[in-house]
Parts: structure tokens; sequence; C-alpha cells
């Protein structure tokens, strides 16, 4: 958390290395990281580990990989996903504890509802008991 306050606007993929580095002495983790920028209408994403990230309500929709790797411990590269922002668009990023059998379609009109609201339904509905869950979602 302390490498993360630290942030001022450097480059996704070196504040990922720098959260890896802060890491080496503990057991680990995981990462999901977007850097919005509504001026430029784009945003970057880059994920290390059991995360991911679906784009919904996108004229461009995107389910860009993670990289393979456990921070502070095991981590090659960071791959750093362009993609374009628009507003509508809605940003779910979740951990492994989360099924990824989650299909937004079968909810009809939760898109449209608090982000309170979705991240709450996938965690009810989707959460596997053996692991750890979080979603966090941005518009």
């Amino acid at each position: 958390l302390a490498t993360l306050e630290q942030w001022r606007g450097e480059p996704l993929d070196e504040s990922i290395l720098a959260i890896h580095d802060a890491l080496r002495s503990t057991r680990g983790a995981v990462i999901g990281a977007v850097i919005v920028n509504r001026a430029r209408e784009s945003f970057t994403y880059a994920g290390v580990g059991n995360v991911e990230l679906r784009v919904l309500g996108s004229p461009e929709p995107a389910r860009p990989i993670p990289t393979n790797g456990t921070l502070g411990a095991r981590l090659s590269q960071v791959r750093v996903w362009p993609h374009r922002w628009t507003e509508g668009t809605t940003l779910v990023i979740a951990s492994d504890g989360i099924s990824a059998s989650w299909d937004i379609a079968a909810y009809p009109g939760l898109l449209g509802k608090s982000q309170q609201l979705l991240a709450g339904v996938l965690l009810r509905d989707f959460s596997r008991n053996s692991d750890d869950a979080t979603v966090l979602v941005y518009r």
C-alpha cells in the first residue's frame, strides 16, 4: 500500500514492478490495475496473477489477459493493455475467488445500477467458498 500511495503518474508497468520489489519478503500477491485518462479517452490495464478485467458497455469490449506470475515472488515482465475509454463504460476487476462464469447478460438492467450493487451481486452469486474474493467496479 505504501508503494501505491507514492504513485505520481508513473507508467503502469513501472508501478507494478515497484510493487513487485516491495513485496519480495512476503507470500506474494496478485494485482489488477487500471489508469483511466478521460481527457485522452483512454485507459491502460495491467494484471499479474489470477485476476480478470472485463470491459462492459463499451463499443469496443475487451478482456485483456493478465501476466502469469506472483508479485513479490515470480514476475518476468508486465504487459500493459491500452484501450479506448468512452462514457458509459464499466470496468469490473475480479480476483480468482469469483468464478469467471458470470455473464452480465443474465442480469438485465444490472449494468445501469450502482457499482456497489453490481459488485454485490457478483460476490453473492459467484464467490467460491474455497478462496477469498474481491470485485472492483468502476465507471
